[in-house]
């Protein structure tokens, strides 16, 4: 156990160090009580909106028998959900989970520096759309670990690392297209043909988990595809190519994050 928090801590030093994060006070203990971080979202079963109160874009749950629960009332109502599970927050006091200790070493590598940016763009108060946070901070994560996994001279992770840039780069490109024909072919075609939709987009999802290596994405679009897992996860899908083009483009990650913090 020893061994895998030093990593984690390592990422951290990395991200501070070589990116200039901030992390507050996250990822520093671990907590035997924290798993999982779950996030719900819940549509309406006609359109990309939210249906939770106040149209809040999502509820965030520690425990995840409260969260399912919750989903299931939902669900029973006819809503369509996605319950997002994943190994930490962006808040500034998240603890090294036990989802996060037993991730794989890039999974381990991604999630530190994608919520260390979230944390820095609240401390340094960048002005930028929320779709523009996660999407950049998909692209910063990315290419955080695999620049991580340089610096540590190690081979295997940096093969896992793009292995994890490249799984996601095909969950982008699926989700964008998808949410697209979900949007114009509804307008265009009515809600009798809603089903119709579906059906192709999952489909979809199938042709490109077969061209996908073993990863996270590969679990996420091996469920059911509906508005509330299109509509969560086009926020991090609708700027992603865009910030990552900033990168090859300046040819260096801390660049590409200076010019974000002016967007």
């Amino acid at each position: 156990m020893e061994e895998k928090l030093n990593f984690i801590k390592k990422i951290v030093e990395f991200g501070k160090n070589e990116l200039n994060l901030e992390f507050g006070n996250s990822f520093s203990e671990y907590s035997e009580e924290h798993k999982i971080c779950n996030w719900l979202y819940v549509c309406y079963p006609n359109k990309f909106k939210s249906a939770l109160p106040n149209r809040s874009e999502f509820h965030f749950f520690w425990k995840e028998a409260e969260a399912k629960k919750v989903q299931e009332d939902f669900d029973n109502k006819g809503f369509h959900t996605y319950l997002y599970q994943a190994e930490g927050h962006g808040g500034e006091n998240c603890p090294i989970t036990n989802g996060l200790l037993n991730a794989t070493k890039e999974r381990q590598a991604y999630v530190v520096l994608h919520e260390g940016w979230h944390i820095t763009v609240r401390h340094k108060k960048y002005k930028m759309s929320y779709p523009f946070e996660e999407s950049s901070g998909r692209a910063l994560g990315l290419e955080g670990a695999i620049l991580f996994a340089l610096e540590q001279n190690d081979s295997q992770l940096y093969l896992n690392c793009c292995n994890q840039m490249q799984a996601w780069k095909l969950m982008s490109d699926y989700i964008n297209i998808s949410r697209n024909k979900l949007k114009y072919g509804l307008f265009f075609s009515g809600k009798n043909k809603q089903q119709l939709l579906f059906n192709e987009i999952n489909f979809m999802a199938k042709q490109t988990v077969k061209q996908m290596p073993e990863s996270w994405e590969r679990n996420e679009l091996n469920r059911q595809i509906n508005f509330a897992f299109i509509l969560r996860n086009y926020s991090y899908t609708k700027y992603f190519t865009e910030a990552m083009n900033d990168i090859i483009k300046y040819g260096d990650l801390k660049k590409a994050i200076k010019l974000w913090s002016k967007k």
